[in-house]
């Protein structure tokens, strides 16, 4: 057997060793830091500004006419249908038309109107039933879920409930100093029923009008939706990236994003590239950089801030 020549030994050496370098580099790629590289954003209207503009403006996508789903005949005396969502999947009405399935428009993200079924929401009205509420009824609105992460799909408050009633002639109206909407009371037969007793019965995340003033504004690009939520704080988005640092955490000697980090801020990037709701989109992460050092903090999730504020966009 031929002897391999010193020289060809420490050519193929050096050869694998760089070889095993690109490897480990592509996998363990820094990212880069271009906070500042980012193309500019497309700027937007202002939300308020744009309330402002006409009172029925903030109205505009939480009133639905509600009409009949084919084949349902119950109830066939009861007199038109509307009702008002609450929330993207709670629509509030009366008594009689939460006994029925209905057919209505819902808005999407993207701003088109699309049909959507709405049938009797049982648990709510249940519960408005044990609260002696024989007049107010409510319809489960069958429509995607918003996700303010790929992974963590939420339900959108759509509009406020007042608490206390009030003697506006209107049942709901654009609140005059916020521009959002609320919803005094709901008249049953002629009778005005207030809202109130109804803390007790619908979900935590329904907003009242104790939220007017905190809560945060989100929009579509065409201004045919709107949203609210309760704001959230940087501490409580840190606890939630590291929830996601964790998920992402793989076994040693595995492909790791987040462990290839060095940064908070680098980490986070990188979890914001794979739960991206529209799906890594590019330059994406580097935004992050803006929404985490802003000041003050915007009260906003990531994403719900990237794509539908005033801050992100």
């Amino acid at each position: 057997m031929t002897a391999t020549p010193p020289r060809l030994l420490l050519a193929l050496a050096v050869g694998s060793l760089s070889r095993l370098f690109l490897v480990s580099r592509s996998i363990g790629v820094e990212v880069e830091d271009r906070t500042h590289d980012a193309p500019a954003r497309t700027p937007l209207p202002s939300l308020r500004a744009t309330s402002g503009t006409s009172n029925h403006t903030c109205l505009r996508s939480i009133h639905v006419s509600l009409r009949p789903s084919a084949g349902d005949i119950s109830d066939a005396n009861v007199d038109k249908c509307e009702g008002y969502l609450i929330r993207d999947d709670i629509i509030l009405t009366t008594r009689a038309c939460s006994r029925r399935r209905f057919l209505f428009h819902f808005v999407t993200a993207e701003g088109r109107a699309k049909q959507a079924d709405a049938t009797p929401h049982s648990e709510l009205n249940h519960a408005a039933h044990q609260s002696m509420d024989d007049s107010i009824g409510f319809l489960s609105a069958h429509v995607p879920h918003h996700y303010q992460f790929l992974s963590q799909p939420v339900r959108r408050a759509r509009a406020f409930l007042s608490s206390v009633g009030s003697n506006a002639t209107s049942e709901v109206e654009c609140d005059e100093t916020t521009g959002k909407p609320l919803i005094h009371h709901i008249e049953v037969g002629g009778q005005r029923v207030h809202l109130g007793h109804l803390r007790s019965v619908l979900p935590g995340d329904v907003l009242w009008d104790q939220d007017l003033k905190t809560a945060v504004e989100f929009s579509n690009r065409s201004d045919k939706l709107r949203w609210y939520a309760r704001p959230t704080t940087r501490s409580n988005e840190t606890e939630t990236m590291k929830r996601f640092f964790e998920k992402y955490s793989g076994p040693y000697g595995s492909i790791n994003i987040v462990e290839a980090r060095k940064t908070f801020e680098l980490k986070s990037a990188a979890i914001a590239e794979a739960e991206d709701p529209k799906g890594h989109r590019r330059n994406c992460y580097k935004y992050y950089f803006d929404y985490w050092h802003e000041k003050p903090f915007s009260g906003m999730t990531y994403f719900d801030w990237l794509d539908y504020s005033d801050q992100g966009r």
